[in-house]
């Protein structure tokens, strides 16, 4: 007989489909399969609700092969039944799932497991990307790229010792792509707020991700950014645009323009730039330094009233501008 858990599945179903299936004996002994699993493990399960969820499994024997193990087909079995999820320990299981579903054309299931990874994958992007690469390469590209977007929060030593035990499987070449690809993201964000030149005494830098920003600002909220030099104000150079009349064909260096910001929000941006090229992740602008900014500009500026939405949109703006720079590089 049917798993009672599997009548009432397909029950629900049938309401769902407008398909009276109220009477269990309606349900027949047909519907029912095994799944022989690599383990000689022999795992019931509904015809029906397989079908519905791929169709790998439609007409066919009554017993079918399956190349996975048994703890993978059943929690695999698990994600289709009208219950909470299952949780996913480990990481190797949470792949191999991902990879069954995958394999079965089972979208919801692959979107579940895939939920569970990145989980996985912010707190252990290592361990992830280690495991992904040896068990599943073919078919999980797109988790490995995400695996190696999460590590850029961790500082890569490329002669480090205290590598994941589970590095003992990547090969040189997978460990140099991702060492290629945090110094490529490195650079990336480096690009975005440096020091240009020195105008006798003062250090002169540009932002390349504000020109936009600056230019939307109110005349009440752009107190950050001057256009004239102030007490202890630097400058900061800001790449215009060519013009519709410049000559696209012949590419030339935009003139720069530039306004003032205050020395405090410089000294912070370069220490989080110095961080970003340590780490280059759009979490690192937003961690406990972020406040430290906040309170410096109310501190700094105690009469403006919207410093708290500046320095908000500001933070939004730097956040989407790592974002990109590192979007930008392929993996």
């Amino acid at each position: 007989m049917l798993h009672p858990i599997v009548v009432d599945y397909l029950i629900v179903l049938g309401k769902r489909w407008g398909i009276d299936l109220a009477d269990p004996c309606k349900i027949k002994e047909s519907d029912s399969l095994v799944l022989k699993c690599s383990d000689g493990a022999m795992i019931p399960a509904s015809r029906k609700m397989l079908s519905m969820a791929s169709d790998t499994f439609g007409d066919g024997p009554d017993i079918i092969d399956v190349q996975e193990h048994s703890e993978t087909i059943d929690a695999l079995l698990s994600f289709l039944y009208p219950i909470n999820d299952p949780t996913i320990k480990t990481i190797e299981a949470n792949v191999a799932i991902l990879e069954a579903a995958k394999k079965y054309g089972m979208s919801l299931v692959q979107e579940r497991a895939r939920e569970q990874l990145e989980i996985k994958a912010k707190s252990q992007p290592l361990q992830v990307y280690a495991i992904a690469l040896s068990k599943a390469r073919a078919s999980l590209e797109d988790e490995i790229r995400m695996a190696a977007k999460f590590s850029l929060m961790h500082a890569l030593d490329p002669w480090s010792e205290t590598l994941p035990i589970e590095f003992e499987h990547v090969s040189g070449r997978d460990y140099a792509r991702l060492l290629d690809y945090h110094r490529a993201c490195k650079d990336a964000v480096g690009e975005l707020f440096k020091e240009e030149t020195k105008e006798r005494s003062d250090t002169v830098y540009s932002a390349s991700f504000l020109c936009d920003h600056i230019a939307s600002l109110t005349s009440t909220e752009s107190w950050l950014f001057r256009p004239r030099r102030g007490k202890s104000y630097v400058r900061i150079l800001l790449p215009t645009p060519l013009s519709k009349g410049d000559n696209v064909d012949e590419p030339q260096k935009a003139a720069p323009h530039k306004v003032y910001a205050p020395s405090w929000w410089v000294d912070w941006m370069v220490k989080t730039i110095d961080r970003l090229k340590q780490k280059p992740h759009p979490d690192v602008v937003t961690d406990e330094s972020f406040m430290e900014l906040l309170v410096k500009a109310i501190s700094m500026h105690p009469h403006e009233s919207n410093v708290p939405d500046v320095i908000g949109r500001f933070k939004e703006v730097f956040v989407r501008a790592v974002d990109e720079a590192v979007g930008q590089v392929s993996f």
